[in-house]
């Protein structure tokens, strides 16, 4: 088995685990968008990854931080889970709310990838992962916020 497909199902296995340990949350009705309170864990997963992230670009490139960058990847796949539970105000048809989770869905096997890269120390996977995070996460900016 290619080194890369490796990758991919231990990241599906980790995804799978990670959503399976979580604490189930309330199941969202299709027309509030789980109201305040899911617009609220959506903004505070967001502030979370848009920080995280940044962070782990600084220190990609740096193989004595694949510890704390799996670490950091680990806590903006748990932002990513928490934000997926709900839909963003602007989730406002049946193919947007399909899109939603598609792109939640994209964004945590990338990043699941890119912390299987770091803790086996391919910095080269794990800046690639990290990149890939990044569109995914412009793919679902250009859907949902909407231009000022």
């Amino acid at each position: 088995m290619k080194r890369s497909s490796l990758y991919v199902l231990a990241a599906a296995l980790i995804a799978a685990f990670t959503i399976a340990l979580l604490p189930t949350q309330q199941p969202v009705s299709a027309d509030d968008h789980g109201g305040k309170e899911g617009q609220k864990v959506i903004h505070e997963a967001m502030e979370t990854l848009g920080g995280t992230y940044r962070e782990v670009r600084r220190q990609m490139s740096k193989p004595d931080m694949n510890a704390d960058t799996a670490e950091k990847l680990a806590t903006m796949i748990k932002a990513s889970v928490d934000a997926k539970a709900y839909l963003p105000a602007t989730a406002s048809t049946d193919d947007l709310k399909t899109s939603y989770r598609v792109i939640m869905n994209k964004l945590i096997v990338s990043l699941a990838n890119a912390e299987n890269a770091a803790l086996a120390g391919d910095n080269d996977k794990l800046k690639d992962y990290v990149l890939e995070a990044n569109s995914v996460k412009g793919e679902g900016h250009e859907l949902f916020i909407p231009e000022e």
